[in-house]
């Protein structure tokens, strides 16, 4: 009896965890699907030019006298990614109207549009990973 009370016990927890993992994953819903195995290096090369961006973002705005620091910017990258981050921040601007603070001191303030998220995405290597509709917000936002 002992031993069929641990089981029981032992597979409700399980199945407790296993809830608890789909609601989390629900609570952080991908914007854009999720991305196939294949992408996933491809995904990841983006990523890491996104903090390359950043960190090289920072560094032209100190040579110019500003502070550019993309504190929430790196928080979103951890959290999520860089294509869900970019995934993100492209639905905010669309549905708000608003270009992004960054995006503004980056292209309009620094004179970087190189710097901006935006012109990462329209990378030929990249366009994989996004939409359609993100790939022409980009080029809009870019004056492409």
């Amino acid at each position: 009896k002992k031993v069929a009370f641990f089981k029981c016990n032992f597979f409700n927890i399980s199945a407790f965890v296993l809830l608890i993992i789909n609601i989390s994953r629900n609570k952080n819903e991908s914007y854009g699907g999720e991305i196939s195995f294949m992408d996933k290096e491809l995904a990841l090369k983006f990523e890491k030019e996104m903090r390359k961006i950043c960190a090289d973002a920072k560094e032209a705005s100190k040579k110019k006298g500003y502070n550019y620091n993309p504190i929430r910017f790196l928080q979103m990258l951890d959290q999520f990614g860089g294509v869900e981050t970019a995934k993100r921040l492209i639905k905010k601007s669309k549905d708000s109207g608003r270009i992004s603070d960054g995006f503004t001191r980056l292209a309009y303030e620094l004179g970087r549009r190189d710097l901006t998220m935006e012109y990462v995405i329209l990378k030929p290597e990249y366009s994989k990973l996004f939409t359609p509709e993100e790939i022409d917000y980009c080029k809009s936002v870019l004056g492409n």
